[in-house]
Protein backbone atom coordinates (compact mmCIF):
# COMPACT_ATOMS: atom_id res chain seq x y z
CA UNK A 1 0.00 0.00 0.00
CA UNK A 2 2.73 2.25 1.09
CA UNK A 3 2.90 5.39 -0.79
CA UNK A 4 -0.14 5.31 -2.92
CA UNK A 5 -2.00 5.16 0.52
CA UNK A 6 -0.24 7.50 1.36
CA UNK A 7 -0.01 10.49 -1.88
CA UNK A 8 -4.30 9.77 -1.63
CA UNK A 9 -4.09 10.63 1.83
CA UNK A 10 -2.32 13.51 1.57
CA UNK A 11 -4.64 14.71 -1.59
CA UNK A 12 -7.58 14.10 0.58
CA UNK A 13 -6.31 16.41 3.15
CA UNK A 14 -5.51 18.90 0.53
CA UNK A 15 -8.91 18.73 -1.24
CA UNK A 16 -10.95 18.97 1.76
CA UNK A 17 -8.81 22.01 2.93
CA UNK A 18 -9.74 24.01 -0.18
CA UNK A 19 -13.27 23.15 -0.63
CA UNK A 20 -14.20 23.91 3.55
CA UNK A 21 -11.99 26.71 4.21
CA UNK A 22 -13.85 26.33 7.85
CA UNK A 23 -12.50 22.82 8.70
CA UNK A 24 -10.56 21.93 10.93
CA UNK A 25 -7.89 20.50 8.57
CA UNK A 26 -7.73 23.88 7.25
CA UNK A 27 -7.35 25.77 10.16
CA UNK A 28 -4.60 23.25 11.17
CA UNK A 29 -2.81 23.61 7.87
CA UNK A 30 -2.96 27.40 8.57
CA UNK A 31 -1.41 27.14 11.55
CA UNK A 32 1.60 29.71 12.23
CA UNK A 33 4.47 27.45 12.77
CA UNK A 34 3.04 25.43 9.29
CA UNK A 35 2.97 28.60 7.36
CA UNK A 36 6.62 29.80 8.41
CA UNK A 37 8.32 25.83 7.96
CA UNK A 38 7.29 26.58 3.97
CA UNK A 39 8.66 29.74 4.08
CA UNK A 40 12.19 28.94 4.60
CA UNK A 41 11.53 24.83 3.06
CA UNK A 42 13.95 25.02 0.17
CA UNK A 43 16.95 26.45 2.74
CA UNK A 44 16.21 23.95 5.09
CA UNK A 45 15.68 20.94 2.73
CA UNK A 46 19.30 22.23 1.29
CA UNK A 47 21.22 22.31 4.33
CA UNK A 48 19.62 20.06 7.38
CA UNK A 49 21.58 17.21 6.71
CA UNK A 50 24.85 19.02 7.19
CA UNK A 51 23.71 20.91 9.91
CA UNK A 52 22.69 18.26 11.63
CA UNK A 53 26.05 16.22 10.98
CA UNK A 54 27.99 19.23 11.81
CA UNK A 55 26.41 19.60 15.77
CA UNK A 56 25.89 15.99 15.98
CA UNK A 57 29.76 15.57 15.82
CA UNK A 58 31.15 18.91 17.15
CA UNK A 59 28.85 18.44 20.75
CA UNK A 60 29.20 14.62 20.78
CA UNK A 61 32.06 13.55 18.28
CA UNK A 62 30.02 11.00 16.76
CA UNK A 63 27.34 10.67 13.62
CA UNK A 64 23.70 11.37 13.56
CA UNK A 65 21.56 8.83 15.91
CA UNK A 66 18.30 9.16 17.19
CA UNK A 67 19.10 6.85 20.07
CA UNK A 68 19.37 8.05 23.53
CA UNK A 69 18.34 11.13 25.37
CA UNK A 70 21.39 13.19 24.85
CA UNK A 71 21.34 12.20 21.20
CA UNK A 72 18.08 13.28 20.86
CA UNK A 73 18.84 16.50 22.57
CA UNK A 74 21.40 16.89 19.72
CA UNK A 75 19.56 16.64 17.07
CA UNK A 76 16.84 19.28 18.28
CA UNK A 77 19.33 21.50 18.91
CA UNK A 78 20.41 20.76 15.41
CA UNK A 79 16.51 21.68 14.00
CA UNK A 80 16.64 24.70 16.08
CA UNK A 81 20.15 25.79 14.10
CA UNK A 82 18.84 24.96 11.18
CA UNK A 83 15.52 26.81 11.18
CA UNK A 84 17.57 30.00 12.47
CA UNK A 85 19.93 29.45 9.36
CA UNK A 86 17.26 29.37 7.10
CA UNK A 87 15.23 32.52 8.83
CA UNK A 88 18.36 34.76 8.04
CA UNK A 89 18.58 33.51 5.03
CA UNK A 90 14.97 34.41 4.03
CA UNK A 91 15.12 37.95 5.76
CA UNK A 92 18.97 38.38 4.31
CA UNK A 93 19.13 36.92 0.93
CA UNK A 94 16.18 35.13 0.00
CA UNK A 95 13.17 37.83 -0.05
CA UNK A 96 15.79 40.84 -0.41
CA UNK A 97 16.33 38.80 -4.18
CA UNK A 98 12.24 38.03 -4.55
CA UNK A 99 11.85 41.63 -4.19
CA UNK A 100 13.99 42.68 -6.66
CA UNK A 101 13.20 39.96 -8.86
CA UNK A 102 9.30 41.51 -9.14
CA UNK A 103 10.69 44.93 -10.33
CA UNK A 104 11.05 43.69 -13.43
CA UNK A 105 8.81 42.49 -15.77
CA UNK A 106 9.29 39.57 -18.81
Amino acid sequence: MGFPFFSALYLSLLVISLLDKNSFIASVFRWWPLRELGKVSYCVYVIHVAVNWMVHKYVRGDVPRFETLNSIAVTVLAFSLTMLIAELSWARFERPLIRRGHRYSY
